[in-house]
C-alpha cells in the first residue's frame, strides 16, 4: 500500500524543509567512496521527491529513482527532469540493468513489515546489482526503540503562506517489531478552510543480528552498521541506524549431467533456473547429434557441451586418471566451481574423482538406482566409492532413500527428497486440442498415456485390455514425446486407440495435451530388459515424472501398477487406483470429481516449491555457510515406502487378460 497519499505528497517537502539533506547525502557520498570508490551508476529505492537523487547526482552519479507512490515521482520528476525516476515497489519492481550501489534512505526498508516483503526486497536489490555491489540503507534500531519506547509527537511548519501541524501518535507492537505510526495533519492556508487529514504508517524495526542473517540469506555480507550519519556505534540511543552490505561472490555450480536430458526433465530445468538466481550454474552435458541440444539458447553460456567420442573415449580411459585430468583441465581452467552435482552413477564417479583432485565438495542427483543383483559387485563398488564422502544426495521419496541408502551405503541423514516435479500446479479449463487435432469427437472422452511402448510399460497387453474394458463414449489416446519412440507402435489398428505425434516442443505446449484428456494413464512394469528396466522401474515411486505432471495439471490418473502409486490414487482421491484391470469402470467417472484434489495434492506434497528451502540448505551446509538440516519425511513419501508390494510378476496384467 502506498503510504503518502496525493494530499500527505503534495506537503511532504515543507515537512522536511528542516531536514539536512546536504549533510546527508554527503555522509552517503563518503560512505559510498569507502566501499565502491568506481561507483558511477546508482539506484535509489524510495527516493520520494528526489532530494538524495538530485544531490547525488551533483556529486557525479549516474543516479535513477524508484518510489511506490506515483504522487511523490511526480513531483520529483517535474522538479528534476534529467533524473530518471519510475514508479515501482522494491519488492517486484523489474529493470533492464544493474548498478554499481543501491541504496535506500529515510527508513524505507523499516516499510517492509512482513518477512515475505523483507526477503523479497533483499532478494530484488540483489538481483539489480554488479558483482562486488553494495547496497546502502538506513532502518529503526530495535534496541533504540525498546530502550526509549515511541512517544506522541508534535511538528509545527510553516513557509509564510501555508502553516502545517502534524500529529504522530505510535502504538508499538513488540510481538511484531512493528510501531503503528498514527499521522493526523492539520493545514492552514490564507482564504481556505482548514484540511485535516490522516495516514498510519507502519514501521519496523530491526536489530543487527537479524540484519545479518537477512543479508547472508540474500547473497550479501554485512560490511558495516552504525548510527546514520554520526557514524558512531550503534547503542540504546541510537534509533536510525544505517547499514552497509556489499554483494558477496556468487558462488559457482557445476552439475555434470551426461545424457542431456535438460529441457525434458522438468523437476531438472526446474531446479537449475532456481538454483540460477542464487548461484553460478554450469551444466556439463552431452551434445545431441548435429551440435548443442534443442532450445540450447535459453540457458546459454550457462551449459557447457561435450559430444559424444568424448564418452566414448572416458568408457574407453574408466579405470585411467588421464580422463579426470582432461576434464579437470577442460573444466576448472575456466571457473573455479564451488560444488560440484553429480547426476546419476556416471557422473557421481566424475565428480568424486574431480572433487578430489580440486578439493571442492560434491553431491549426488539420484534419477536412477542401480541394484548389485541386477549388475555386479564391481558395477556398484565404483558408485559406493564415488558416493562415500559426499556432502549429500538427491532423490525422490522415501521408498527410493530406502533403496539409495542400501546400494550405495549413503547415511540416510544424507539424503533430501524431492519428487521428480516442476513447479506450482497449473489449473486450467478443459480444451479439445487432442480431440482437434486427431480427429475426435467432442463428445468422447479420452484416456491418456504420454511416452514409450516399451515392455515396462506393460504393453502390447494393454493395447488390447484397455480397448475391450472402455465404453462407447471413451478413446485410447497414446502420445508419443519423441517422434523416433512412434516407430514401435503397432502394425496393427485398433478402433478405440489414436496415436499422437504431435510436435510440443516446450513445457507449455505439452499443457495443451494434457488439459484436453479426462483420465491419465500411469503404469510401469519392470521386464528387466537391462539395468534401467529392473528394480529401478519397480521400485520408481515420485520418480515418475508422468504421474507427477498428470497431477500438476489437474488430470486424474488411471494407476495400474506399481501397486503402490495404485493405492496412493486410492487413498488421495486422485482418480482410479487398483492393480485389477476387470475392476476398472469409467462409465460414470467425471473428471470434475478429482481434479482439485490432484492439484491440492501436487501442490502440498510434489511441487519443487516445497523442496526449494531444503535444497538450499544442504547446498549452504555443503559450501560451510548453512545450518545443520534435520530432515522431516511427508506423509505421502512416507506413505509411498509403507505401501510397497512389488513382486516382479505379470500376474496382474496376465489376469486381466
Amino acid at each position: 500500500m502506498d503510504p503518502f497519499n496525493q494530499k500527505y505528497a503534495k506537503y511532504y517537502d515543507l515537512l522536511y524543509s528542516d531536514k539536512e539533506y546536504e549533510q546527508e547525502a554527503a555522509y552517503i557520498h563518503r560512505s559510498i567512496q569507502k566501499f565502491a570508490p568506481k561507483a558511477q551508476r546508482i539506484l535509489e529505492l524510495g527516493c520520494g521527491s528526489g532530494k538524495y537523487t538530485s544531490i547525488l547526482a551533483k556529486y557525479g552519479y549516474d543516479m535513477c529513482g524508484l518510489d511506490l507512490s506515483a504522487s511523490m515521482i511526480d513531483i520529483a520528476q517535474q522538479k528534476y527532469p534529467h533524473i530518471p525516476f519510475k514508479v515501482a515497489n522494491i519488492k517486484d519492481f523489474a529493470l533492464d540493468e544493474k548498478f554499481d550501489v543501491v541504496i535506500s534512505f529515510f527508513h524505507v526498508m523499516s516499510y517492509q513489515c512482513s518477512n515475505e516483503s523483507l526477503c523479497a526486497s533483499f532478494a530484488n536489490v540483489f538481483k539489480h546489482l554488479k558483482p562486488n555491489g553494495v547496497f546502502l540503507f538506513d532502518c529503526w534500531y530495535g534496541p533504540a526503540v525498546l530502550h526509549e519506547k515511541p512517544s506522541i509527537r508534535i511538528k509545527r511548519v510553516s513557509d509564510g503562506q501555508v502553516s502545517i501541524t502534524r500529529l504522530a501518535e505510535p502504538v508499538l507492537h513488540p510481538d511484531k517489531n512493528v510501531v503503528d505510526v498514527n499521522y493526523e495533519i492539520i493545514v492552514n492556508t490564507p482564504n481556505q478552510p482548514t484540511q485535516t487529514f490522516k495516514e498510519t504508517h507502519k514501521m519496523r524495526y530491526f536489530f543487527t543480528p537479524e540484519i545479518d542473517l537477512l543479508a547472508k540469506q540474500s547473497g550479501f555480507k554485512l560490511e558495516s552498521s552504525e548510527e546514520f550519519l554520526s557514524g558512531k556505534k550503534l547503542d540504546f540511543s541510537c534509533w536510525g541506524g544505517g547499514v552497509l552490505s556489499q554483494k558477496a561472490r556468487m558462488k559457482t555450480l557445476l552439475i555434470i549431467h551426461p545424457d542431456g536430458n535438460i529441457y525434458d526433465n522438468h523437476n531438472f530445468y526446474e531446479m537449475v533456473e532456481f538454483l540460477r538466481k542464487s548461484y553460478k550454474v554450469t551444466v556439463l552435458t552431452i551434445a545431441h547429434k548435429g551440435g548443442k541440444n534443442k532450445h540450447n539458447d535459453e540457458f546459454g553460456r550457462h551449459i557447457i557441451y561435450y559430444f559424444r567420442g568424448w564418452r566414448r573415449l572416458f568408457k574407453c580411459l574408466d579405470s585411467n586418471i588421464l580422463r579426470y585430468i582432461f576434464l579437470n583441465i577442460y573444466l576448472f581452467a575456466r571457473r573455479k566451481y564451488d560444488l560440484i552435482i553429480g547426476v546419476d552413477r556416471e557422473s557421481i564417479i566424475q565428480a568424486s574423482i574431480l572433487s578430489k583432485m580440486t578439493k571442492t565438495p560434491y553431491a549426488l542427483l539420484s534419477y536412477e538406482i542401480f541394484f548389485e543383483d541386477e549388475t555386479s559387485a564391481k558395477f556398484k563398488q565404483k558408485e559406493r566409492k564415488a558416493c562415500q564422502n559426499i556432502s549429500f544426495a538427491i532423490v525422490q521419496d522415501e521408498l527410493r532413500r530406502v533403496q539409495l541408502c542400501e546400494q550405495n551405503h549413503i547415511p540416510k541423514e544424507k539424503i533430501m527428497l524431492m519428487p521428480v516435479a516442476a513447479g506450482i500446479a497449473k489449473s486450467h479449463p478443459n480444451t479439445y486440442f487432442l480431440h482437434d487435432r486427431l480427429h475426435i469427437s467432442r463428445d468422447k472422452k479420452i484416456l491418456l498415456y504420454a511416452g514409450g511402448i516399451d515392455g515396462w510399460s506393460g504393453f502390447p497387453a494393454l493395447f488390447y485390455i484397455l480397448e475391450s474394458m472402455l465404453p462407447d463414449d471413451w478413446v485410447f489416446v497414446i502420445h508419443f514425446k519423441h517422434p523416433g519412440i512412434a516407430k514401435s507402435k503397432p502394425n496393427f489398428e485398433l478402433k478405440k486407440v489414436y496415436y499422437s505425434e504431435i510436435y510440443l516442443p516446450t513445457y507449455h505446449d505439452f499443457s495443451k495435451l494434457l488439459y484436453s484428456a479426462d483420465l491419465g494413464l500411469v503404469c510401469y512394469y519392470p521386464d528387466f530388459m537391462d539395468v534401467y528396466r529392473g528394480k529401478n522401474i519397480g521400485y520408481i515411486g515420485l520418480s515418475s515424472g508422468k504421474f507427477n505432471t498428470y497431477l500438476q495439471h489437474g488430470l486424474p490418473v488411471l494407476a495400474i501398477y506399481p501397486s503402490y502409486l495404485a493405492k496412493l490414487t486410492q487413498q488421495y482421491k486422485l482418480g482410479i487406483g487398483t492393480t485389477d484391470l476387470r475392476a476398472i469402470n469409467l462409465t460414470n467417472f467425471k473428471k470434475e470429481e478429482y481434479r482439485q484434489n490432484c492439484l491440492d495434492f501436487f501442490d502440498k506434497f510434489l511441487s519443487f516449491e516445497t523442496c526449494k528451502d531444503e535444497l538450499v540448505r544442504r547446498i549452504e551446509n555443503a559450501l560451510g555457510g548453512g545450518a545443520q538440516y534435520k530432515p522431516i519425511v511427508g506423509d505421502v513419501l512416507s506413505f509411498v515406502s509403507e505401501s510397497y508390494r512389488c513382486s516382479f510378476s505379470y500376474d496382474h496384467l496376465g489376469s486381466a487378460a
